[in-house]
């Protein structure tokens, strides 16, 4: 796959891409006071990676649909809020929903915290490879350096879906009203996050 990049800057881009989001993974499953097994935090991570396939395909049948009935503020409201945030979200969502909180080991709050990170960082590693093999003709190490940012952000994301989800399941919310919160909460911050990114309507965020 990469056999065409062999040189030193393509590898110092991947390292500068992998290796912040193993060691903010090895940071969380370390602060956890009793520990989850490792294998299934590296799991939930491998999984959140994997998405990133089905998700291309929902991509490619949005955006013809996207491009095809909205322009301007439309167009850029849509993709940010449906075309990417709630995608994505939606199938981090799917890991949390249905792989980690059927898992026996899911039984304290902060779990939520520790399995939501894994699958925040593992779609950002995911992303952020993606970018850096399909944008050859930037320099590699800037992009990577550029690129941590949204892997802080959907850390970030991550975390909020998970705090929310254990809410939901040790009752801390009623109702499983957590369990809505956990995906649209996510889902509404990281659609501002990227609209306001391409966007002249309302001051850059990330600054």
């Amino acid at each position: 796959m990469f056999s065409e990049n062999f040189n030193a800057e393509y590898y110092s881009a991947l390292t500068i891409t992998i290796i912040p989001g193993l060691i903010l993974l090895l940071l969380f499953f370390l602060r956890d006071k009793i520990k989850e097994p490792f294998s299934m935090v590296i799991s939930t991570f491998a999984m959140a990676f994997i998405i990133t396939m089905p998700l291309d395909l929902m991509i490619g049948l949005v955006d013809p649909v996207l491009f095809s009935l909205f322009d301007n503020q439309f167009f850029y409201s849509f993709r940010a809020f449906f075309r990417a945030a709630y995608l994505e979200e939606f199938l981090k969502f799917s890991v949390l929903f249905y792989y980690v909180s059927k898992h026996h080991e899911f039984d304290e709050f902060i779990d939520g915290v520790v399995y939501g990170a894994a699958i925040g960082l593992g779609y950002a590693v995911a992303e952020n490879l993606g970018y850096i093999y399909f944008n050859k003709d930037y320099d590699y190490t800037l992009l990577a350096i550029y690129r941590l940012q949204p892997m802080i952000a959907h850390t970030f994301f991550g975390i909020v879906m998970g705090v929310l989800f254990s809410k939901s399941a040790f009752q801390l919310i009623k109702n499983n009203s957590g369990i809505y919160l956990s995906l649209f909460v996510p889902v509404f911050i990281h659609g501002l996050h990227n609209y306001s990114t391409r966007s002249d309507t309302i001051p850059y965020l990330i600054n």
